[in-house]
């Protein structure tokens, strides 16, 4: 009697574990898909407006949408290949497509990563030197957006075939990395990327301060001047009645023009604030797969394949809400 009542308990328990299991997958599963799917919303339809909502196609412009485009294929490609990877606990698709995803994988990332360094670059420039950076693409700028994908592209796949494919597992699409590879690999493709992304925004930053303190403080000077003018008028209406219609109108127009500047100024705040808040974003987002992948390669017992898992989704979440 006793030895039926432990095995029913235990049947009672393997049951409970076993739906648990089966509802944390579901969860898993679900958030997997609606992560992909306002990933593949959110940069289509700036790819959308990009290239036919906005007349002007500047370089700024071009930038925006090669980044866009490679956080659109993430959502569109690494996202649900991952999803089916991590869900099966294996690679049930062969090795053909498990080296077309790690490729591609691998370069859209640093793809979408490059596209936001040349976006920085640009746009400290643009604050450093307005008069010299234009808007206007030229054989050289198209050189740049479409070399970055060809380059990118060659490096990885190059990579993945001839050195890392030696020793490769069809099942768990996994690729034997050597430290010195990772180490090289990670450098150039994530980390110093990521890196000088964040150092130009840095500058970029520090560029736009300046202009906001500088235009604050021409707006303070407005300010008093105005406030002189208002009592130099209200001491003149105590002396004379004859106040001209002109006046009256002096005053709103330079109303309006201390509003539009006050207007200017907030937007510059709010630019600064947002610059920032993307350099911090992304730094958070990439540090954690930029070390747990070397590390990983040096010493495989050291660190988890949860963990190192958590960085590939850390990433997908920042090139899903980059836009």
């Amino acid at each position: 009697m006793l030895n039926r009542t432990n095995l029913n308990f235990s049947i009672k328990n393997i049951s409970e574990c076993k739906t648990q299991k089966d509802y944390k997958t579901i969860v898993l599963i679900t958030a997997k898909v609606i992560l992909a799917i306002l990933n593949i919303f959110f940069n289509g339809s700036i790819i959308y407006i990009i290239l036919f909502r906005l007349k002007r196609k500047t370089y700024s412009n071009f930038l925006f949408l090669s980044g866009t485009l490679s956080d659109f294929m993430i959502g569109l490609m690494s996202v649900p290949f991952m999803t089916i990877f991590t869900t099966f606990g294996f690679w049930p698709l062969g090795e053909a497509t498990c080296i077309f995803w790690v490729i591609n994988d691998f370069s859209i990332g640093t793809v979408s990563i490059y596209s936001l360094l040349l976006m920085s670059i640009h746009r400290f420039r643009q604050l450093k030197w307005p008069l010299v950076v234009n808007e206007n693409m030229t054989r050289d700028k198209y050189f740049i957006l479409i070399g970055k994908w060809i380059l990118i592209y060659a490096f990885w796949g190059l990579s993945v075939v001839l050195i890392t494919r030696q020793n490769f597992e069809s099942r768990n699409c996994y690729f034997t990395y050597t430290f010195t590879y990772v180490l090289v690999a990670d450098s150039v493709g994530y980390f110093l990327p990521v890196l000088s992304v964040f150092v130009m925004n840095t500058l970029v930053y520090w560029e736009l301060r300046k202009k906001f303190i500088k235009k604050a403080e021409k707006l303070g000077t407005a300010t008093k001047k105005s406030t002189i003018r208002v009592f130099t008028d209200i001491s003149l209406q105590n002396q004379s009645q004859n106040i001209t219609n002109s006046k009256s109108s002096d005053k709103k127009d330079e109303k309006s023009k201390f509003q539009a500047k006050q207007d200017r100024i907030n937007k510059e705040k709010k630019a600064i604030m947002c610059i920032w808040s993307i350099s911090i974003f992304l730094s958070v987002l990439f540090s954690v797969f930029c070390v747990t992948w070397p590390l990983k390669a040096f010493c495989n017992e050291c660190v988890s394949d949860l963990i190192l898992e958590i960085g590939y989704w850390m990433s997908y979440i920042y090139s899903s809400f980059n836009p």
